[in-house]
């Protein structure tokens, strides 16, 4: 066997001629897999929240204002059907 580049170059075309779908797939393969991988690690790794303190403020709910609410329908009371004219149909 002789060894020259033409040779070589001979030889490696032959090898991805006959090779190159089943390389094609391992390389798809195997990169999917390693986005697959590093993605999950990620996710792990941001789901560890030791040693996490919020920095958001407790936010009292101004009483006036529910009150008013609460004024306008009491608890016990239904809700009213809708009008939707005559034809009409509720979608729910």
């Amino acid at each position: 066997m002789e060894i020259s580049l033409p040779v070589i170059k001979e030889e490696v075309a032959r090898f991805l001629g006959r090779y190159h779908y089943l390389i094609f797939f391992v390389f798809i393969v195997s990169g999917l897999s390693v986005a697959i991988f590093v993605l999950n690690q990620t996710i792990i790794a941001s789901d560890d929240a030791d040693g996490y303190t919020s920095t958001t403020n407790t936010v009292q709910l101004d009483t006036a204002t529910v009150n008013k609410l609460r004024e306008l329908r009491s608890d016990d009371e239904t809700s009213s059907q809708l009008d939707f004219g005559s034809g009409r149909i509720s979608p729910f």
